[in-house]
């Protein structure tokens, strides 16, 4: 099947400019044209396409986006550079995900420490309960600093005291 540009903008949700620079700079090597000069993408393209955007989400520059794509076209030899590349991404994504986790665990906290100063009209408490929550924070960051707990036990540790 083939796209035009516009198709293909609102299939991927990535501007036409965006896409005319991918093209110019290379990393959409199979874009082909009608002899009006309209850009006429493939399915191939598509999926080039979805790999830089995955590529690009992970803060791999376009420099070395575009040596993987350079990799693509010479074909079977450079499968095991783009093995390592893109075990090097997972390796990236795994620890974004882990400090995710770890900034989603105290969000999640503190929604609980407020419906639960809601729920018991605690309100006054607040300050107090703030001194409480400092003290949780240092022992959460000089624990997890020296790898001796994870952040889920340290939140229930302090949720029982």
């Amino acid at each position: 099947m083939n796209y035009t540009i516009g198709e293909l903008s609102k299939i991927m949700n990535v501007s036409i400019h965006t896409l005319r620079y991918y093209d110019n700079e290379g990393l959409l090597p199979f874009v082909q044209r009608k002899p009006n000069g309209q850009r006429i993408f493939t399915h191939r393209d598509l999926i080039f396409l979805n790999t830089i955007e995955c590529l690009k989400s992970t803060g791999m520059p376009l420099k070395e986006i575009k040596q993987y794509i350079e990799w693509c076209i010479e074909g079977m030899p450079t499968v095991p550079q783009r093995y390592e590349l893109f075990l090097e991404r997972k390796a990236i994504v795994e620890e974004q995900i882990a400090q995710m986790q770890k900034i989603l665990a105290t969000i999640n906290y503190k929604c609980d420490f407020y419906k639960k100063a809601i729920e018991t009209a605690s309100y006054f408490l607040l300050p107090v309960l703030a001194l409480f929550h400092s003290k949780y924070i240092f022992r959460q960051r000089y624990k997890s600093m020296h790898k001796k707990t994870d952040i889920h036990s340290e939140c229930l540790f302090f949720v029982k005291y």
